[in-house]
């Protein structure tokens, strides 16, 4: 059962010492949303609970059709014109597992740099100044990006794993003979280089070549076609894939004048929220 409404069993009121609690139940399963459940000061003293014992689902995920399977033997989905956000796909769940972009190295290996320049263009204040880093690699990388070089990789996106931090930055260009590849962002911590030798390693994700694992998926936007190498154990009659689309499922909104007290969740499952890089990258996060 899939609600994109709240049908209420009942609203229940009981009293205690000092304030008036009020009880909203909700139906037994899904409830698809595209935008947070908001909570205000006048919903102070409110219990939400499910009536499902667990099986009462607010999700932030769209199911999609089902998988078909390729020439190639990998699982495919088309979404002309289907998929509702009309969006690349960056998340995607499989029967509740989240599957892993098309990577290279594939997961639990890694590239490690050679070194990395940084040419600052806009001092800014602190780290709020702009500047593109040169990152510098070995024989293994160039043997994966040389291929790439020209008009292949403009969905390319390096990781870079430094000390405690990840960077994930879309790849400016690439020099294949000085085996060098240039991202942009921020000016980087002094101590937290994304590229020191010895300290970082980096992946990349965004090309089909990387397809090469079970668990990988990944979406040929242009194309409208979205691809999956299935896991051991997985049935294509019974796959479920699913796209998260929603940041935040729930928004408490208050202020120290007005706060809002009270709330509580139970029975409730919450599933399935988004979170994508954009245009210009995700900057140093622990």
């Amino acid at each position: 059962m899939r609600k994109l409404l709240i049908p209420l069993l009942f609203l229940a009121q009981t009293f205690c010492a000092n304030a008036q609690v009020k009880e909203v139940v909700l139906e037994e399963g899904t409830y698809n949303i595209l935008k947070p459940w908001t909570y205000g000061p006048q919903d102070s003293d409110l219990v939400i609970r499910g009536a499902g014992r667990g099986r009462t689902i607010v999700s932030g995920g769209i199911e999609l059709p089902p998988f078909t399977l390729s020439d190639s033997g990998l699982w495919c989905i088309d979404l002309k014109g289907r998929h509702p956000l009309g969006a690349d796909i960056q998340q995607l769940f499989v029967s509740g597992e989240r599957a892993v972009p098309a990577r290279t190295p594939n997961e639990g290996s890694y590239f490690h740099p050679d070194g990395c320049e940084e040419t600052v263009f806009d001092e800014g204040a602190g780290r709020k100044g702009l500047a593109v880093q040169a990152v510098s690699f070995g024989e293994d990388a160039a043997a994966v990006l040389s291929p790439l070089a020209g008009p292949d990789y403009p969905d390319l996106t390096a990781a870079f794993l430094h000390s405690w931090d990840i960077t994930r930055k879309p790849v400016l260009d690439i020099d294949p003979e000085g085996r060098r590849l240039f991202v942009s962002g921020h000016k980087m911590h002094p101590w937290n280089e994304i590229a020191r030798p010895g300290c970082s390693q980096f992946y990349f994700e965004g090309n089909v070549s990387f397809l090469d694992a079970p668990g990988e998926f990944f979406h040929d936007a242009e194309a409208g076609i979205l691809y999956y190498m299935p896991r051991e154990g997985e049935e294509i009659s019974t796959a479920r894939a699913v796209v998260p689309c929603t940041e935040r499922l729930l928004a408490v909104a208050g202020t120290a004048g007005s706060p809002v007290r009270n709330i509580t969740f139970e029975g409730i499952t919450f599933e399935y929220s988004s979170f994508n890089t954009d245009w210009h990258g995700n900057d140093p996060a622990q």
